[in-house]
């Protein structure tokens, strides 16, 4: 019998054919938003953030892979069955959230959002400091 993956994450028919090619495994696709209990129910193993009073109802669950670096909504006792394996996505955001930090710091340095919004005004004289 094979092992039920429940994938629970807004991905796109590509990303869904890719892994559909992993044989051996009988794969469901939903997002937090349309997930069921019957889908939390089906499932021996997680991809995604699924809900908390969903994820809860599963007793014989295997493994979960958040999608966040920090999973501990799911982490509290009676969330996850005992020996659910549970991994993150730690260092998976950390060079995109260093180039926000520093996009946003340049922006704001440089008056970048005042001198959009003046743009989008029309307005063309200088910011005075």
């Amino acid at each position: 019998m094979s092992k039920h993956i429940l994938v629970c994450l807004p991905i796109s028919a590509e990303q869904r054919a890719r892994i559909e090619t992993v044989q051996g495994f009988a794969y469901r696709f939903t997002t937090p938003d349309t997930a069921t209990a019957e889908d939390a129910l089906w499932a021996d193993a997680v991809l995604g953030n699924l809900p908390v009073p969903l994820i809860r109802q599963n007793d014989h669950l295997e493994w979960f892979q958040s999608n966040a670096a920090g999973p501990n909504n799911y982490l509290e006792l009676g969330v996850l069955p005992e020996g659910c394996i549970v991994t993150n996505a730690t260092g998976a955001y950390g060079l995109a959230i260093s180039e926000w930090m520093l996009a946003m710091w340049l922006g704001i340095q440089k008056d970048m959002f005042l001198y959009r919004d003046r743009q989008n005004q029309r307005q063309w004289a200088p910011i005075d400091r």
